[in-house]
């Protein structure tokens, strides 16, 4: 697969993803990346608008951290017991 240029990307926002542009017709481009910013700033209304624990960040974000805290804990058990 080939590398995308990171001129191409526009950066998302936790639940939103990043745009490529590269899949967009220039001609659409200034279109898209308004478009792109309008659903980040609707993302983070809605997002305040929900009760803490429904958040994001204390649903998805904090899932990922316990899973590389998991991930971590594995692989060092697994290197303890190499040396053993």
């Amino acid at each position: 697969m080939s590398q995308k240029n990171s001129n191409l990307i526009i950066e998302g926002y936790q639940g939103i993803m990043d745009l490529d542009l590269s899949l967009v017709d220039k001609k659409f481009w200034n279109e898209v990346i308004k478009q792109h910013h309008q659903e980040i700033q609707n993302y983070k209304t809605e997002q305040s608008l929900l009760p803490e624990r429904l958040r994001y960040e204390n649903t998805i974000v904090k899932a990922f951290r316990l899973i590389e805290t998991d991930r971590k804990a594995l692989e060092k058990r697994k290197n303890e017991k190499k040396e053993d």
